[in-house]
C-alpha cells in the first residue's frame, strides 16, 4: 500500500514539475519578447488574462459567493475575443484583383497587428462587437466618422519596410479597408518613369509577382493566344495598326521573358501612359501632369521633416495637411500666410507612405488618392488562410506566407 502511495506521489510530482517547467519556459519567452521588443502592453495583458482565468478555473470562493462565477467566465471569453482582434490579429477578405498575383479575390488573409504595434480604437465603432450597440443608436451613428478620442499605437516588433503588404483604412472612406504594397517610406523621394519606380535616385526592384501591362507584337496570333492560355493569361484587346497585330496582356516580368523568347512573338514592351495625357493622377492638377506610369518626383513626408511650402508644392501636400497633419483650422492659417508672404516653413507631425497594388495597371492606390498616413495602417498581411474562390487554388495556397 505504501509503495503504491509513493509511486502515485512520485507521478504527481513529475507531472507538477513538467507543468512548472512549461510555465517557467513560457514566462522566460514572454520576458525575452518583452525586453527585446519592448512589448510591455503584451506582458501586462497576458498577466491579467492568466490571473482572471486562474480565479475562474480555480472556482474562486469570492466569485461563487457573489454568484458571479458563470458571468465572469462569459465576460472573460468575450474580453479575450475582443482583445485578440484589437491587439493581435484579424481576418480580412480580398475583394478585388488589385494585388494579383500576390493575393487573389476571395482570399481570406490573416493580418498581424504585432509587427507595427496595435492601433488603439479612436471611437466605439472601432471596437469589435461593442460597435454593434452604437450602430443601433441613431445619435451615435451620426458621429461614426469622427474620432471620439485620440488614437495611439502601442509598440510593435518592427517598423514598416519596403515591400511590406499593408492593410489600412482608406484615406477618403475611413470604414473601407484596403490592402497594398508599401513602395515608398517617409523621407523618400519617389519617381515613376515609364512604369519604373525610382527611390532617392535609385531604381527599385519589382517584386516577382508584380504585374505590368505589356503590348505584344506577334507573328502568329493563334500560337500566341494558345501560349497565353497555357500561362493562364488573358489578353485585353487586339487591333490592327500598320504592320503586325498586337495584344495587350497583364503579366509579370518573368512571364514576359518567357513569352519574348517564343518564335511566334515579334517583340514586346511595357505599355505605359505618358504624362501628356488626360489620364491624370494625384494631385489632379494641371501644374502636375502625372499619370500612373509617369509620376513625381514626390517627397514623402516624414515626422519632424521641415519643408518650405509655397503656392506650387502646396498642391502636393494640401490634402495631407488639411485632413491628417495639422487640421482645417491651422491649414487655413498656412494658406493665409502663403498668400501674404509667399512661403512658410512647416514641420510634418506624422509619417506617410506611398503604396501601390501589385496589379499595377488595375489598382486604386496612392497614385490615385495620395499619401497614406501612418495612423491609418491597421497591420501587416502575413498569411493566406484559404480562399472562398476554388478557381484561385484556395486549398493549395492555404496557410501560405504572403510575400
Amino acid at each position: 500500500m505504501n509503495k503504491n502511495r509513493n509511486t502515485s506521489y512520485a507521478n504527481k510530482l513529475r507531472q507538477l514539475s513538467a507543468k512548472m517547467l512549461l510555465i517557467i519556459g513560457i514566462c522566460i519567452f514572454l520576458l525575452v519578447l518583452t525586453i527585446v521588443n519592448q512589448l510591455w502592453w503584451l506582458i501586462i495583458g497576458i498577466a491579467l488574462t492568466i490571473t482572471f482565468a486562474g480565479l475562474i478555473l480555480s472556482k474562486s470562493a469570492l466569485l461563487l459567493k457573489i454568484k458571479m462565477y458563470y458571468p465572469a467566465g462569459f465576460i472573460l471569453i468575450f474580453a479575450i475575443a475582443i482583445a485578440v482582434r484589437v491587439f493581435l490579429a484579424e481576418i480580412y477578405t480580398i475583394p478585388s484583383s488589385s494585388m494579383e498575383n500576390t493575393l487573389l479575390p476571395g482570399d481570406k488573409i490573416l493580418v498581424s497587428k504585432l509587427k507595427y504595434g496595435p492601433r488603439m480604437p479612436r471611437s466605439p465603432f472601432e471596437i469589435p462587437w461593442i460597435n454593434l450597440f452604437f450602430y443601433l443608436n441613431n445619435k451615435a451613428r451620426e458621429r461614426m466618422d469622427e474620432h471620439w478620442w485620440e488614437g495611439k499605437r502601442l509598440s510593435g516588433t518592427n517598423a514598416v519596410e519596403y515591400n511590406d503588404i499593408l492593410v489600412f483604412n482608406h484615406v477618403d472612406h475611413i470604414h473601407d479597408h484596403f490592402i497594398k504594397r508599401c513602395i515608398g517610406l517617409p523621407g523618400d523621394t519617389l519617381l515613376i518613369r515609364n512604369g519604373e519606380v525610382q527611390l532617392n535616385g535609385r531604381i527599385s526592384d519589382f517584386p516577382g509577382k508584380v504585374r505590368l501591362r505589356f503590348e505584344i507584337w506577334y507573328k502568329d496570333r493563334d500560337k500566341t493566344v494558345d501560349f497565353l492560355d497555357d500561362l493562364g493569361l488573358n489578353y485585353f484587346r487586339s487591333f490592327r495598326r500598320s504592320g503586325p497585330k498586337r495584344l495587350e496582356v497583364s503579366m509579370t516580368c518573368n512571364q514576359a521573358g518567357v513569352l519574348e523568347s517564343a518564335a511566334f512573338v515579334d517583340s514586346l514592351s511595357i505599355l505605359t501612359t505618358p504624362s501628356d495625357t488626360v489620364a491624370k493622377a494625384f494631385p489632379w492638377h494641371n501644374n502636375y501632369l502625372w499619370t500612373a506610369d509617369n509620376y513625381g518626383p514626390l517627397v514623402i513626408p516624414k515626422k519632424g521633416m521641415k519643408v518650405v511650402l509655397d503656392n506650387n508644392n502646396m498642391i502636393l501636400y494640401r490634402k495631407v495637411l488639411r485632413k491628417f497633419d495639422c487640421g482645417p483650422d491651422y491649414f487655413r492659417r498656412i494658406e493665409k500666410t502663403i498668400r501674404e508672404k509667399g512661403s512658410l516653413e512647416y514641420g510634418f507631425s506624422k509619417n506617410y507612405y506611398f503604396v501601390m497594388g501589385d496589379n499595377r495597371h488595375n489598382s486604386n492606390d496612392s497614385r490615385i488618392w495620395g499619401l497614406l498616413p501612418e495612423d491609418h495602417v491597421i497591420g501587416n498581411a502575413s498569411m493566406v488562410l484559404f480562399s472562398t474562390n476554388l478557381k484561385n487554388s484556395g486549398l493549395a495556397r492555404a496557410f501560405s506566407k504572403i510575400e
